[in-house]
């Protein structure tokens, strides 16, 4: 099964609802817990005994509502640590997809700029200009154009 945020808050609840239903019987357990003790029962052998096993059933289901409660704990720090893990991962991912974006825009072309002579200062068209280029006279151009040079 996988480990959703869904699926997070729902254990969540259920663990504080767990929690809230152990707090509910913890104060009553105490109480009746209190009341034990000697003259608590009358000294009929049957009463006495029952109120050992009374008292001694109190004292397990106290422990055991202990040991659920420490069950509890250990549920939500498992589940704590489950979302925490999703959360490296989503930040590992998040940091794989950065980098992927960040090398994509390193390697993206850079836009050329067409320059025309109004985008060049005043003053300076010498330093855009090109050599103009050599004209060659008709009869070279023959010359040339056919393979001969004489």
């Amino acid at each position: 099964m996988a480990l959703t945020p869904q699926l997070v808050m729902a254990n969540v609840r259920r663990l504080e609802a767990l929690f809230r239903e152990l707090g509910t019987l913890s104060a009553p357990l105490a109480e009746a817990r209190a009341q034990q003790g000697p003259g608590k029962w009358s000294a009929i052998p049957e009463c006495t005994q029952f109120g050992q096993y009374y008292a001694q059933n109190l004292d397990a289901l106290a422990h055991n509502l202990d040991l659920l409660s420490a069950d509890i704990g250990v549920a939500a720090q498992n589940l704590l640590d489950n979302a925490q893990a999703m959360e490296q991962i989503d930040g590992a991912a998040r940091e794989r997809l950065m980098t992927i974006v960040r090398s994509a825009e390193a390697s993206a072309p850079v836009p050329t700029t067409v320059s025309t002579p109004y985008d060049i200062p005043a003053g300076q068209d010498d330093l855009y200009s090109a050599p103009e280029p050599e004209v060659a006279t008709a009869a070279e151009d023959v010359r040339v154009s056919f393979g001969r040079t004489s």
